[in-house]
């Protein structure tokens, strides 16, 4: 019961033991409550700050004030009506869940699921038949290429899934509904009352956070200039939300082309549920050349649809078929001139750092203040190369050639 309290089966017990469990107004006041709305805290600060929620209940009692806690927490969190804050605790209560049901018999995964308005058949060793629709519903939000159901193995209206998939699946539900439930549950201003200093603590954590977030923001272009793809999977990021290899793949290697330095970037993920520096400035470092030597090619459009990156596009996507080429447009006649050069000298950076076969950002620096000394970046990119993209022949152009040179010089 308290692995799984949002279960019908755990909600049924507590209203058939009302006995056993402090009512919403005790748990709010009493104060043989204290040590329980003190764990509600706990959980709460846990949920926010570390994105773990604890598991840890051994006793009768220990079950049953775990149970008591989540439900005073879920009070306190509803209580703020604060967007973020619900969202990020919902992510975490969901990942705590998936926690458990990895350490869960198959039975009690399915019991799960099943509460959650899964329509499970047949279930053959390590695999399950789902119904394609709870299948959809609850995979929308997973944007890799493994989860698109034209990759899945499809039968009679049933999905294949493993037992790990069918996990990940009821995660994704699971914070759905903890966050629609949170979001709908209207609580008594008497109880608010009671909680009005722990709910000003917790709206004060959120305030940090997102103020946290706000000094990492993105300073390089003004908003509204990312194409719909790149906004979506920034706006996911921003929010606590997951975002796929391929989306954190396609981002990043955006924002490297555009000009945003390492820190720039891993700062930005430092708002991700699951965020660990190590490994953030590992592959930020990685796609930009500065551990693997590849300086990697942003995603084509063709490349973000068949990874489900594309969001839908609005009437310049339709103009452009690359994240870079809706940027360049989208700039070009809105933003001074001098900027407008040190945005085209950082894309030809890049441009140039891959005919060189070194990272972009040895010679970033170099590049852009030479470029802006010389003022030979007037042109948009695309007429600079007129094929889009720098071909060995035109490489070989006596002006690309004297550029190679000028900056081999810049950083030698």
């Amino acid at each position: 019961m308290a692995s799984f309290p949002f279960h019908q089966e755990a909600i049924q017990y507590i209203k058939s033991n009302s006995e056993e469990f402090a009512s919403i107004s005790e748990l709010a006041s009493d104060i043989l409550f204290t040590d329980v709305r003190e764990m509600a805290l706990e959980r709460i600060h846990c949920a926010l700050e570390r994105r773990d929620i604890p598991i840890d209940f051994h006793s009768e009692d220990d079950c049953r004030n775990e149970i008591m806690a989540y439900i005073v927490a879920r009070i306190i969190v509803a209580s703020t009506r604060d967007t973020h804050l619900i969202r990020w605790y919902s992510l975490s209560e969901a990942v705590r869940t998936d926690k458990l049901l990895k350490l869960s018999s198959w039975d009690d995964v399915l019991s799960v699921a099943d509460s959650l308005g899964f329509s499970i058949h047949d279930r053959e060793d390590d695999h399950v038949m789902l119904q394609f629709i709870d299948y959809l519903r609850s995979s929308t939000s997973l944007k890799s290429y493994e989860w698109k159901l034209s990759n899945q193995a499809l039968s009679n209206g049933l999905v294949r899934i493993s037992r790990e998939k069918l996990i990940r699946l009821m995660q994704q539900a699971l914070k759905a509904k903890f966050e629609h439930d949170l979001t709908e549950m209207k609580v008594p201003d008497s109880i608010k009352q009671n909680f009005s200093e722990t709910i000003s603590e917790i709206l004060g954590i959120s305030s940090k956070m997102i103020a946290r977030y706000e000094s990492h923001a993105i300073k390089v272009v003004v908003p509204g200039r990312f194409p719909p793809c790149i906004q979506h999977l920034i706006d996911m990021t921003r929010g606590g939300e997951n975002v796929p290899h391929s989306g954190r793949f396609a981002m990043t290697s955006f924002l490297l082309h555009i000009g945003m330095g390492v820190d720039e970037i891993i700062g930005l993920f430092k708002v991700s549920p699951d965020f660990r520096e190590d490994l953030a400035r590992y592959q930020v470092e990685h796609i930009a050349g500065e551990i693997s030597g590849t300086d990697y090619e942003s995603m084509a459009c063709k490349t973000m649809i068949t990874y489900g990156l594309c969001i839908g596009k609005d009437v310049l996507c339709n103009k452009i078929n690359h994240p870079l080429s809706y940027y360049d447009a989208k700039n070009d006649d809105t933003l001074p001139e001098e900027e407008r050069k040190m945005r085209r000298s950082l894309t030809a950076a890049h441009e140039i750092a891959r005919s060189l076969r070194i990272p972009v950002t040895t010679i970033q620096k170099s590049v852009t203040d030479w470029f802006q000394k010389h003022a030979l970046i007037p042109l948009p990119l695309s007429q600079i190369y007129p094929n889009g993209d720098p071909s060995v022949h035109d490489l070989n152009r006596p002006e690309i050639k004297q550029k190679k040179a000028e900056i081999e010089i810049n950083i030698g």
